[in-house]
Parts: C-alpha cells; structure tokens; sequence
C-alpha cells in the first residue's frame, strides 16, 4: 500500500513537471511578428514566393535546417561545400542539400533509418527545439535525462521558450520557429570542447554574432550618415551609423541592432513603451478650455503642452507659435506622453479627407467615393501610392492594422499625404454610416452646438464644425456651419425622414443624406409684390415659372419690402405646405442687388461643369439656378439653362450677377450681352419627334452617346428632322434651332475604303475619332468597326474629321441603284429612273428621304410634302441620282442627288 502511494505521488509529480515545460503559452502575434520583423531585417530568414512569411504554416525540415544555418550566421560557408550527404531522397542538385550537409557535419540533425532524411516532412516542435539547442552549442551529453524532455526543459530554462505554444508531438510552425530563433539571440552558448566546456557570459548575439541590442533608445535627430539615441534608462546619448533608406520618428523609443562597426542593422520602434500613444485623436483642442492642453481620444487627462514639447507635422518640426494651427480637434498622429506632459507628437495632414467610399475594387486597389466637404467625387488608385501605404480601421478607441480589402462600400476615410523621409501613406478607415428615422434638433441658439437624435438609437448626434447634407441623393451636396440657426433650420427639413448619418474620426456628424425633395435654399427673381394682407410675393423661379407665394409668416413680407425692390434676386425657401419660410435673421444674406456686375471676360470659355467670374473659376452642379436677365426687367427675365451654356466660346465680355459658395456656383444671371457667349454648332440623329400640346420635341443623340430631349423653336417646327443628321444651337431660349454653318460640310456616299480611323468617298479621306457613335435607321448600336467597304453613309465634316455618321441600312431587301430620273409623278408617288437604258418605275411615301447636292430636303410650309419640294427642286432636269429600295415593293427608301 505504501509502495503504491509513493509511485502514485512520483507520476503525480512528473505529470505537473510534464506540464510545467510543455504549458501552453497563449501566442502572441505581437511576439511572433516582432520575431519575423527582426530575422528579416537582419536577412536571416525570407519569405516564400509572394513575398509573405506565413508564419501560421507548418515548417518543413529542410525549411528550418537553413533557418539554423543563418541563425548561425555561416551562410557562406556553404559555398564551400564541395560535396553533400549521400541521403537517398536529397538529389545533390536539390536547393537544401548543402544547408543539410553543412548542417550534419556539424551534429546539428541527423538521418533516419534507410539513409533517409525527409527534407519535405513537417519538424516537430520537440525536433525543432533539440536542433536550435545543438546550434547553441548542446550535445546529448551535456543534458541529464531522456529526449526529448531533456531538451525541452533546458529550452524553458533558457527563455528560448517564452510566448512559443508549446504542445507535446505537435508539429513546429514557421511562427514559432521564427520566435524561438529570436528568443535564442539572448541565451548563453557553450563554450569550450567535451570534458572542458562551460556557458558564455555574452549573449548568442553579441558573442557569436557581433550585433549588439540597444533597447529603450529614443530618437533625437539625424543628418545624413548618423542618427542620435538616447537612452531611456540611463541617459546617455550614443550616435549610430544609418543606411539611407532607415525611416526614424523623433521622440519615439527604438530597439537597436548594431553591428560591430556602429551601423543600425535593423531597429523597431517599441509599441509597448509606456507613454506612447499611437494613431490616436485629439478630442480637446490647444486652444479650447484649459487652453494650453490637449485631450486624445480614450483618455480623461489633460495633457500639457510646453515650450519642450517636439511636436511634429508630416515628419517636419513645428514651432510654438503653429499649435494652434495643429493640436485641434480631429487631428491624428502618434503621441508620446510622460507625467501627463506632451513630450512628441508627429500629427499627420491629410491630402483626401472624409471621403465616403461609394466602390471597392480589390483586384485592382482602385475605389471611388465623394469628397464630403466639397462635394466632389474621387477616383483614388492605390497603386499610384508609389512608397507604398499603410491602412488601419478605427473603432471606437481601438485602432488596428488591416489590409486594403478591409475597406468596404460606406466606411468613410482619410488619406494622409507623404509621410517623413519613407513617403509612405497612412489611411484611416471607419465604419461610420448609421441609419434611421430623424426626430429632434436641439441646440442651433446662443452658440450652442447643435445635435440631434434618430429612432432606435439613445445617442446624441453632435454636428461637426462643418456639417454637409443633401435631401435627395441625386442632389448637390451642400455645408452649414455649426451652431448657427442656419444649421438647425438645415436640419429641421429632415424630420420624420428616412436618413443616413456619417461620422468622421472624431465621432462628430459630417454628412447627413436623405432621399426626399427638399424647397430649401431655392434662388428666383422678385417680379412684384402682391396682396399684403396675405402677404405675398411673385417670383421668377428657377424652373421658368412665375409663381405666386405667400409667407407662413405675413410680417416676412413687410420685412422684405422694406430692403428689396422688384428686379433683384431672392434665395428662399418653401415649406411642405407651399409657403415661403421665414428670411435669414440678417434678411440682406437672402437678397442679391441685380446691378451689382461682374464680368465673363472674353477667351474665359465655358467648360463641362465650370464657369469662369472675373477671372475665378466656379464649379456649376444640377441646382445651380440660371437666369437670362439681359431685358433688364423682372416681368421679362427668361428661363436659362446649363445646355445653353456648356462648352460655348466668349467672344466678348459678359456682364452677370452671381452668388458662390466657395467654388461652388449657386446662381448666375445673364445682364448683358448674351450675344458674347457663342452658340456652338453641335451635330447630331434626330431619333423621332413628338408633339406635347402646341409644343414640339425632338430625341437626339449627340456625339457623347446621351440620347436628349429639347424643344424644337418654333422656326423650325415644320422641318422634316427624323432619321436625319441636324446641324443645331441651343438658342437664347434653350431651345434647339436647325442651322447652316458653312465650316461644316455635308457628304453623302458609298465607302471606297476604309484603313485604320479614315474612310475614303470619292477620293476623299474622312477621320473618325475613338467612340464616335454611327447611327442608322434601324436604330443599331453601331462604332466604326461595323462600317464596311461599299456602305452608304451620310457625313458632317469639319476640317476632314468626321462630326457625325448616319449608315443607311434599312434590312435584307434594300438594295442600291444608279440611274437618271426621267420623271417625277407627284399625285401618284411616282418616279422613273433610266437604269442602263432601260426605264423603271419606283415609289415614294412618307417615309422617303432625300438628299440633295447641299444637304438633306427641308420642307418650308405647313402642308408641304418632300415629293412635291423635290419636284419643285428638279423641275426641268435630269439629275443622276442613287438610291435605296425595296427590291420587293419597289418602294424608294433614300434618293441621293448625285449631279444635275
């Protein structure tokens, strides 16, 4: 009985000293990384092909042989080598076999039974951890007790385990193969030969490796060959040999790897350092209360910034006078704090901030988002960032590492400029978007920030300095500032609204969006006062109607008679029940003198989506309001539109009124010589037209592809336009009118030849552009590839180029003739062609089209018809002509004048 409780006690005891070496210690990537980072940067270990180390695969025993000969550092004394071991499976010509010679010729491992090494089997972490203790020096011998127990004990005793996950007969990952590599560095070596060893007093690293380890060295300053530490612990300043491409951060703490001659070999900045504080937001800025400090995100203290404080920008050192320009809210960077004193800060600007992502595309790295505060929509293409980048995710107060497809549809973030000396780029990401139904404003009055509350959410919503929304997606986006009545009022219009809310770094609402029609911020003109008692007002709107108002309030309109005339222009706005909402507070912020001139001056074109004021560009958006105000009378102002603008040449100066938001136009009034801005002869199809009431309208595809209604002018309401090329303006009453323009010239015929971009007709040569569109009148999507020798086509040309292509296809039974007319028979819907000799009779209706030797046959009355204008045309002779036909019915598509 006694015997059995002592052994009992015995395995009781082994198990827990079992335990005690293989205890599983929870991995930390934070060590394992570290490990990889410090063995690559001092090349002792790479990565596979895609460059990457995967440290969570399992390591091979060929792998992790050549992982100990660099430990060893003798890596070049393989190329001494001159034969390798006769193992079956490791051919002489395979990569390892002379790591693996080199490596039993030293003790280090050893074969299996059959001459077999196994370079391809996974190391076991007991195999792994023998060969690492044999490279420090160990023997069998050395150790008592059996394998591989004893082995692994000794490792434990040494520390070349710590943070390793440790399980009995598992298989060693190149993680934790990299890990006990790196802890190795720091344990003692046998010194000495058998009978008469002992362990060194120097390190592995400093012994064997000549690499000296600096910790807690914080960064001075550095010129271009050497950098200044000092050390944390004990004060003293040391200078360091630097390579050119070493990336150091003032005030921030380091380790060192130092060879022999002084040069930093590699270094890492400690994250654990007490104090240091990275990627973190300023919540309080230098100059809120108490002024002269500054809070981060996370944190109650207040943190005091003196004079000794080395604050940096970008890399580059700001003076005392620059923190108030810096230290504000919302700023980022890395911080280093000591006894709740400032001692660093490295703040990072921004190049694109709060942008709100819209589209990812991973493969390519490319994503497409709107700049929040202006407005604008960015393409951004990460590959372009050529020093390559960092991207970390916020939430809340914890900030980690991701990679680029972390970034997904809504996150909102920042990119940073170019970063010190490594031009590298930091972007912050955030998943900011919160949905809900709006309910209450509060604040707005006295200064008080403003904030609001949603459905399903108990949180308080506070404004950013700053806040941009729109009501309507499909709308501009606009800013208000903070704490202004303006920005409640702002906010008012979302009630009860489905909306979505935007946060930026700092937790505070950027960007509210909507999807509803909102009457707010409306610009018109003031034609005239009306009914008093009701208090309302007529105005020219932006739509091109004159409509009455009345205010909600009846006092706004004595309050407006008393500052505006009729004539000037008016922003307003209109409540759910259609009337005007009460004028700004300082009512002259709403009314605009229409006598106060600026210029357009000559040469100052319109572009796409800008115009050009007194030699300032402005950007135009879809709610800009235009206005031709040239008549100098409110009951006469016309509706102006974009169209009747875009792209057009100033030949004179232009007078105008205008309002601006920054870049952004909001209004621009006409005043004086409209005739300045140039109508630009466009080309384009008309696809049909239609009529609305005593209205008439035309389709038209134009050479950008878009397909665009217009109101025909009444000049030309009976020109027969469908099917057909137009040459056409957009006049002073956005309407479009048919015109000649003799820089244009009209070309009808069959394609001799087509070579690249040019076709040939009749021995001319016509050049296409990429994307020009061809049309026809089967109403094909066609590009100039689907043209073909023998084709008709009808040209404009404009200096040989081609403007705008009709291909005249109308199906399987068309079929092209030459001839002469020989009579035209109107009543009937006849005419007979002398085709070689012989006399043949063909048809004409009303989908007939004819073409001229000047251009297509235009009607000029009411109750005309082509048949009878063309009889008119040809009275007397005998033109050649070609044609398109039905050779079924006979029936005449198209008839070309070819000469008279």
């Amino acid at each position: 009985m006694r015997y059995r409780i002592y052994s009992l006690c015995f395995i009781f005891a082994f198990l827990i000293f079992i335990n005690n070496v293989y205890a599983q210690v929870e991995n930390k990537n934070e060590d394992i990384n570290r490990a990889v980072n410090v063995l690559m940067g001092l090349e002792m270990v790479k990565g596979k092909e895609d460059g990457k180390f995967h440290e969570e695969q399992n390591i091979t025993r060929e792998e992790f042989v050549k992982m100990i000969v660099e430990f060893l550092g003798i890596s070049d004394e393989i190329n001494l080598v001159d034969k390798t071991v006769n193992f079956k499976d490791v051919e002489h010509s395979r990569w390892s076999a002379k790591y693996i010679s080199l490596a039993v010729d030293m003790g280090l491992v050893k074969g299996y039974e059959g001459n077999l090494f196994k370079p391809l089997d996974n190391i076991t972490f007991e195999q792994g951890v023998t060969i690492l203790l044999r490279a420090l020096g160990y023997k069998d011998e050395y150790l008592d007790g059996k394998w591989p127990l004893n082995y692994v004990s000794k490792a434990a005793s040494e520390g070349i385990l710590n943070g390793v996950d440790r399980k009995p007969n598992s298989l060693l990952t190149r993680g934790n193969a990299a890990l006990m590599i790196y802890n190795a560095f720091n344990a003692n070596y046998i010194v000495g030969f058998e009978g008469n060893y002992h362990l060194s007093k120097d390190t592995f690293l400093e012994g064997k490796l000549n690499i000296h380890r600096f910790d807690n060295m914080r960064f001075i300053e550095k010129n271009e060959k050497t950098a200044c530490f000092e050390s944390v612990k004990d004060k003293y300043q040391k200078n360091f040999y630097i390579k050119d491409n070493i990336d150091l951060r003032e005030g921030m703490n380091y380790t060192l790897f130092v060879n022999r001659d002084g040069y930093i070999l590699y270094s890492y900045c400690d994250l654990k350092n007490k104090g240091l504080y990275q990627n973190q937001i300023i919540v309080n800025s230098y100059t809120e209360r108490p002024v002269g400090k500054i809070k981060l995100s996370g944190s109650d203290n207040f943190i005091v910034v003196g004079t000794n404080s080395n604050i940096y920008v970008n890399g580059e050192k700001i003076n005392k006078y620059e923190y108030d320009e810096y230290l504000k809210d919302g700023a980022v960077g890395n911080f280093v704090i000591k006894d709740d004193k400032l001692v660093y800060a490295n703040l990072v600007l921004f190049e694109y901030e709060n942008l709100l992502v819209r589209e990812v595309d991973v493969a390519n790295q490319k994503l497409k988002g709107v700049l929040i505060e202006d407005g604008i929509e960015e393409e951004i293409n990460f590959k372009d960032f050529k020093n390559g980048y960092k991207v970390y995710l916020v939430e809340g107060n914890n900030i980690k590492s991701i990679n680029y497809s972390g970034i997904v549809k809504d996150y909102m973030i920042s990119i940073s400029e170019e970063i010190g000396d490594s031009k590298e780029r930091v972007v912050y990401a955030w998943k900011s978007s919160i949905a809900g139904k709006f309910q209450k404003v509060f604040g707005g009055i006295n200064n008080k920030d403003v904030y609001f509350t949603i459905s399903n959410s108990q949180d308080k919503f506070y404004v950013a300095d700053r806040l941009s929304y729109r009501y309507k997606k499909d709308r501009s986006i606009k800013t208000v500032k903070n704490n202004t009545y303006k920005c409640k009022e702002v906010l008012e219009e979302f009630y009860n609204q489905q909306v979505s809310i935007y946060k930026d770094l700092k937790g505070d609402v950027v960007y509210i969006e909507g999807n509803f029609t909102s009457n707010d911020g409306l610009y018109g003109i003031l034609i005239r006062y009306g009914d008093e008692l009701r208090g309302e007002i007529q105005i020219f709107t932006k739509g091109g109607s004159k409509k009455l108002y009345a205010f909600e309030d009846p006092d706004e309109y004595l309050r407006l008679k008393e500052y505006a005339e009729p004539g000037c222009i008016l922003r307003y706005s209109v409540n759910k029940s259609g009337k005007l909402k009460s004028l700004s507070d300082n009512i002259q912020e709403d009314i605009f003198d229409q006598n106060n001139i600026s210029v357009i001056r000559a040469g100052d074109d319109f572009g796409e989506n800008f115009v050009v004021i007194d030699g300032r560009k402005y950007t135009v958006t879809s709610e800009t309001a235009y206005f031709d105000y040239t008549d100098n009378n409110p009951y006469k102002v016309k509706k102006l539109t974009w169209d009747r603008l875009k792209s057009k040449k100033v030949t004179s100066d232009v007078e105008v009124v205008y309002l601006s938001d920054d870049d952004k136009l909001e209004f621009l009034a006409i005043r004086k010589n409209m005739e300045g801005i140039q109508e630009e002869t466009l080309c384009g199809y008309v696809y049909g037209s239609y009529n609305l009431g005593d209205k008439n309208y035309v389709s038209v595809g134009t050479n950008s592809g878009e397909v665009k209604e217009y109101l025909l002018d009444d000049s030309c309401k009976y020109v027969f336009l469908d099917k057909r090329l137009i040459l056409y303006k957009i006049n002073n009453n956005s309407k479009l009118e048919v015109v000649n323009d003799n820089e244009f010239n009209f070309v009808v015929g069959k394609i001799d030849k087509k070579s690249g971009k040019v076709i040939r007709i009749n021995d001319e040569s016509y050049i296409f552009h990429q994307g020009d569109k061809i049309y026809s009148d089967l109403d094909k999507k066609l590009d100039f590839n689907d043209l073909r020798k023998g084709d008709i086509v009808a040209l404009y040309i404009k200096d040989n180029e081609v403007m705008g292509c009709k291909l005249f296809d109308f199906g399987r039974y068309s079929r092209i003739k030459d001839g002469v007319i020989e009579s035209v028979d109107v009543e009937d819907g006849e005419i007979r062609i002398d085709i070689k000799g012989e006399t043949e009779t063909f048809y004409v209706n009303g989908e007939t089209d004819y073409i001229m030797l000047d251009g297509y046959l235009n009607m000029n009355k009411k109750n005309s018809i082509l048949i009878e204008k063309f009889y008119d045309e040809i009275k007397g002779k005998k033109p050649n002509v070609k044609f398109i036909y039905n050779r079924e019915t006979q029936e005449i598509y198209l008839l070309v004048v070819l000469s008279e």
